[in-house]
């Protein structure tokens, strides 16, 4: 008999039985054997003897133990069936049945869906069109509708660099040597980088001009030069005029400072009126070691910084 290999083994229904528990160790051992051979071949030998080669020569009185848990086959008389086997084999088969017929199911209605989603012409129509399926249209409606999004998206302005940025930075460049002449090179990371972003975006209308003017004041004024751009960047346009240690504008020989629009807004670019005269303001560089004699006339960072 075709059976499957095992069946259920319920351990607290089979501690439970009364039948089981007033059964002797030799003939709970008895039984359980019978049990596999019977499920196995479908039914277990009525006859004795037969049974007897099957359970290891168990004696007649086990015998008699172990019939008496089986019945007579109604299809043969000289065989054994258990009850309960039977109705485990019966459980199984019919969750086989239950399975499969689940699986034909499945296919079938993968199979239409397969049959669906393929186009088939419309004989009736004039341009003889693909007639697509509700769901097809779906899917094509959304992923028209996703490709409008993306060329929504792709038609927003996106941000473009502030031309300003380079000369900008180069100007800064600029100042650095010449206010610290001796020195590194002027750092620079993304600290630098984004004040001097957020000073351009501030100031849409800020020239490269104006920006030098406020820069020139800086380098005029009582401040610790060797302080990293960053730090002092955002505070530039204070600058319209040199300043003394105390941040007041260092007016001492009388001279008075202009307020020069820059479009937007009047920012206060100051022009000294009476600052001290280009040739003593450049012996004065000469004697603090900064250049040398003739140097002032022919170093660019000179020219940038000191003509007005």
């Amino acid at each position: 008999m075709n059976s499957p290999p095992a069946f259920q083994f319920y351990a607290a229904d089979w501690l439970a039985d009364a039948d089981v528990t007033m059964m002797t160790l030799e003939e709970e051992g008895a039984y359980i054997r019978a049990l596999a051979f019977c499920w196995r071949e479908g039914s277990i030998p009525a006859d004795e003897k037969r049974l007897s080669v099957l359970l290891k020569g168990a004696s007649r009185e086990v015998l008699c133990s172990i019939k008496a848990r089986f019945k007579t086959c109604p299809l043969d008389s000289q065989r054994l069936v258990h009850g309960r086997l039977d109705l485990e084999r019966q459980k199984q088969k019919d969750w086989r049945e239950k399975s499969s017929q689940a699986g034909k199911k499945s296919g079938k209605v993968r199979r239409e869906k397969s049959l669906q989603a393929e186009p088939t012409l419309d004989f009736g129509s004039s341009l003889g069109e693909p007639k697509m399926n509700s769901s097809s249209s779906s899917t094509s409606s959304s992923t028209s509708t996703e490709k409008t999004k993306k060329q929504k998206t792709s038609s927003k302005p996106k941000n473009v660099p502030d031309p300003r940025h380079t000369p900008f930075r180069e100007m800064l460049g600029k100042y650095w040597k010449y206010v610290n002449p001796s020195g590194p090179e002027m750092p620079w990371d993304k600290r630098e980088a984004g004040q001097l972003g957020n000073l351009l975006k501030a100031s849409p209308d800020l020239t490269l001009e104006q920006f030098h003017e406020l820069l020139r004041n800086r380098a005029k004024s009582d401040v610790a030069h060797g302080d990293r751009v960053y730090a002092w960047l955002g505070n530039i346009t204070k600058f319209s005029v040199p300043l003394n240690e105390y941040g007041k504008a260092k007016n001492g020989n009388g001279g008075n400072y202009a307020a020069v629009p820059t479009g937007k807004t009047d920012v206060n670019v100051g022009f000294c009126k009476e600052l001290i005269a280009e040739d003593q303001y450049r012996s004065r560089i000469i004697q603090d070691g900064f250049m040398q004699t003739g140097e002032a006339e022919q170093d660019g960072r000179a020219a940038l910084f000191l003509n007005s």
